[in-house]
């Protein structure tokens, strides 16, 4: 938050009468804050102090730009005022070296579920095989329309080419450098996708039902990594929202439960051999069932 004096510089500049500035809502004129990116009004102030110093006669060109200040400053006063900025909205600077180059960058921290890749930095959880979805760091902007891919492959050296599934072999245009853009990219590990199908399992290792997932929460965090002589795998904290059937109860009756739909909280493992170029989602622990209790859902496959 500002004071008004960039509301009172505009109407100097525009030669508007103070009614109209007093006149509007106290909190629309509070949102309205000094850009320094603003280049209509740095550009009318030079013009105006011209104009005082040397008497010059304001032409169409003047006009126009002080129309352009106007209609942008009514746009930002006519704003809501902006919310409360949050952890994720105003991300701290933190420092990363690079791993198999001499280097250091200074970028905005990442969001908690998600992994920095910059320059010949590559936070070191990331893996070939698993899916990731990629922002531009520092940005709300994503690579490949915000649909997590698979990774394929790391390159070498100081700006590493990245590499994605994609549709053709032969023509895969699914890639991007890491040094591309000065912030870096935020990747954020998927184990779980709209539509997946499960089975239910009870504490007892019954089958008792199945679940489909009808929305899963972008806000997938990787918890824990394990590797092993002919596999990785990976724990990955997930929220979905599924439809779920139960076909029997924890003694094998008939369940009067109906189908519905529930919100699941869970732990998602996934393993990638390492004979294999794509990682499985096995089974999502941990998930509590109301009338059924502990749970764990099993990819049937």
């Amino acid at each position: 938050m500002c004071d008004n004096s960039i509301n009172k510089e505009i109407a100097t500049l525009l030669n508007l009468p103070s009614s109209p500035i007093e006149a509007m809502s106290p909190l629309l004129l509070d949102n309205m804050t000094e850009d320094h990116a603003w280049p209509e009004l740095r550009a009318l102030r030079k013009r105006k102090q011209r104009s005082d110093t040397l008497s010059l006669k304001k032409t169409g060109n003047f006009r126009r730009l002080e129309n352009v200040v106007w209609r942008e400053w009514f746009v930002r006063c006519q704003s809501p005022p902006s919310p409360t900025p949050s952890e994720n909205e105003c991300p701290r600077k933190i420092i990363v070296n690079g791993i198999d180059i001499p280097t250091e960058y200074e970028i905005y921290e990442p969001r908690r579920h998600e992994m920095a890749v910059i320059g010949s930095y590559v936070d070191p959880r990331i893996s070939t095989g698993f899916c990731y979805k990629v922002r531009i760091n520092g940005t709300e902007k994503y690579q490949f329309k915000g649909k997590p891919l698979r990774l394929q492959s790391v390159g070498k050296g100081y700006g590493k080419r990245l590499t994605f599934a994609g549709k053709s072999l032969n023509q895969n245009s699914n890639f991007f450098w890491s040094d591309t853009h000065d912030q870096g990219y935020a990747f954020s590990i998927h184990a779980v996708f709209e539509n997946d199908e499960f089975g239910i399992y009870d504490s007892n290792h019954r089958h008792i039902g199945s679940a489909v997932v009808e929305s899963v929460s972008d806000v997938q965090k990787e918890i824990a990594h394990v590797t092993k002589k002919d596999y990785n795998e990976k724990t990955v904290a997930v929220t979905m929202r599924c439809n779920v059937q139960i076909r029997s109860g924890p003694h094998g009756l008939v369940s009067l439960i109906s189908p519905e739909t529930l919100n699941l909280d869970g732990l998602a493992v996934v393993v990638k051999a390492n004979k294999s170029d794509k990682a499985v989602t096995k089974c999502v622990e941990d998930i509590e069932i109301p009338g059924i209790g502990r749970c764990t859902l099993r990819s049937d496959d």
